[in-house]
């Protein structure tokens, strides 16, 4: 999201039915099941509003970061008890490490290119503790991407009437989704339009990218949201 739409992020998926609180859950067990380091900090790398950092907050302390401001400012009062950060995945250093690095909803996939998606994942796996986790789930795969296809999401609250058309289309290894918002409030009426660019790559170019970075790493194909979900120890 950008910075215009960011405040209606979690209405809209509100709106499609997005549970955090039980792929929070999940999260919990994997990581319980995979996770060998003694400490409970976590990373959450493109955090978005905090949506699922507030769910593992009980667990762990939190820090984030994404590489949009607004999102950050709406993260920090989401999650008060986390650290949130303004940063980029590709070359953020926070001269640390962390029991636990997520990176979730797809946002790996606004990496474009092969050397993007090598940056990032090396990059996160540099923060991991030994004995720590990487969880990375992954944006839909060159193989399964046609593109062509619309969908329509519609908030209807008492001050908010929102309607946000996505189409999507292929441009060769890139994905392109162009979305439209109508947006009414007491003070108006508003149209924005965004366009987003999102890399494909196969399963194996996601696997690669976790061995390169020196990780151990298996393919859950399912994950979360019938995306699949890369888990990486070190």
């Amino acid at each position: 999201m950008k910075a215009k739409t960011a405040i209606y992020y979690d209405r809209i998926y509100a709106a499609v039915g997005k549970d955090y609180a039980a792929e929070a859950a999940q999260l919990k067990a994997i990581i319980a099941h995979r996770k060998r380091s003694a400490g409970n900090s976590l990373l959450d790398v493109a955090c978005g509003t905090a949506t699922h950092a507030v769910h593992l907050s009980d667990e762990f302390e939190i820090t984030g970061f994404d590489i949009e401001k607004a999102m950050v400012e709406l993260a920090r009062e989401c999650c008060p008890s986390g650290t949130f950060l303004v940063d980029d995945m590709r070359d953020f250093d926070l001269k640390r490490t962390f029991d636990v690095v997520i990176c979730l909803f797809s946002s790996i996939g606004f990496m474009k290119t092969r050397a993007d998606l090598d940056a990032a994942v090396g990059n996160m796996a540099r923060h991991v503790k030994p004995g720590g986790v990487l969880l990375i789930e992954p944006w839909i795969t060159s193989d399964n991407f046609t593109g062509g296809h619309s969908q329509v999401v519609a908030v209807d609250e008492p001050e908010l009437k929102l309607a946000r058309v996505t189409r999507s289309d292929r441009e060769g290894d890139l994905s392109v989704l162009d979305m439209q918002y109508l947006i009414a409030t007491p003070e108006g009426l508003e149209h924005i339009a965004e366009r987003y660019e999102m890399g494909l790559f196969t399963e194996e170019e996601y696997l690669s990218a976790y061995k390169r970075a020196g990780l151990e790493v298996e393919l859950d194909p399912k994950g979360l949201m019938d995306r699949g979900l890369l888990i990486g120890t070190r």
